[in-house]
């Protein structure tokens, strides 16, 4: 039973080095949530202040490198975190905290 172990301990320590070796990195503890709105994670703050400022799914994907899809994703997310339905409602949210006047 303890050689068993040992084995896959073993085991698992070479596939960390092997994946190390190609570049895949453990990922973080978690999402960081965003000092400006704690309840939203950092990548979900950007898209929100961008879209709070006009922004189409475009163009924040445009400039923060991102895909639309994430970008929608980061909203569907936000949307129902909020409880919200509506980039109209999600600009009023942003503009109570002062994120929107960042433009």
């Amino acid at each position: 039973m303890a050689g068993q172990r040992q084995r896959r301990e073993r085991d698992a320590a070479r596939v960390r080095s092997l994946l190390r070796t190609c570049g895949v990195r453990p990922p973080v503890s978690g999402p960081r949530s965003a000092p400006e709105w704690p309840e939203r994670t950092e990548s979900e703050f950007a898209v929100v202040s961008l879209v709070a400022q006009g922004a189409t799914n475009r163009e924040v994907a445009e400039r923060l490198y991102l895909s639309p899809y994430t970008v929608n994703s980061h909203l569907r997310h936000v949307f129902t975190k909020l409880g919200i339905r509506s980039r109209v409602e999600l600009a009023g949210r942003a503009a109570v905290r002062g994120i929107a006047a960042d433009s």
